[in-house]
C-alpha cells in the first residue's frame, strides 16, 4: 500500500452553496459558480495564486457558459445588464468580444 502525499487545500471563495466549478482546459483558472438561488447569474473565477476568487461581473447576470477554446475565456450569456447576449469574456470581467445580440438566442 502507498502513501499518498498530502495535498494543501485552501478556500478560495465562502458561502457558495451547492454551485458547480470547472477548470479551463490549460488549467490555468478555474470558474465557480455560486448557487443560483442565493446569487443569481453571479461567475466567480479563480486562478492559482490568488488569494480569493473574483466576480467576473457585477452589472450583467451571467447565465450558462463554457471555457472558451485555447484560452482563459469563457463564452457566456449575459441575461441582463448593458449587453445582453452572447459574449466572449476575460477572466477580468470585461467583455472581449459580443458573439450575438440576445434576440432569438436560445
Amino acid at each position: 500500500m502507498h502513501a499518498r502525499p498530502a495535498v494543501a487545500c485552501r478556500r478560495v471563495a465562502s458561502g457558495l452553496g451547492p454551485g458547480l466549478a470547472s477548470w479551463s482546459g490549460d488549467g490555468s483558472a478555474l470558474v465557480l459558480v455560486p448557487d443560483p438561488a442565493r446569487q443569481p447569474g453571479a461567475l466567480l473565477s479563480w486562478q492559482p495564486g490568488q488569494r480569493q476568487a473574483r466576480l467576473l461581473s457585477e452589472t450583467r447576470r451571467l447565465g450558462d457558459y463554457a471555457w472558451f477554446p485555447g484560452a482563459p475565456r469563457l463564452v457566456a450569456c449575459a441575461l441582463g445588464g448593458p449587453e445582453p447576449g452572447l459574449l466572449v469574456i476575460g477572466l477580468n470581467g470585461a467583455p472581449v468580444r459580443k458573439l450575438a445580440a440576445m434576440g432569438g438566442l436560445t
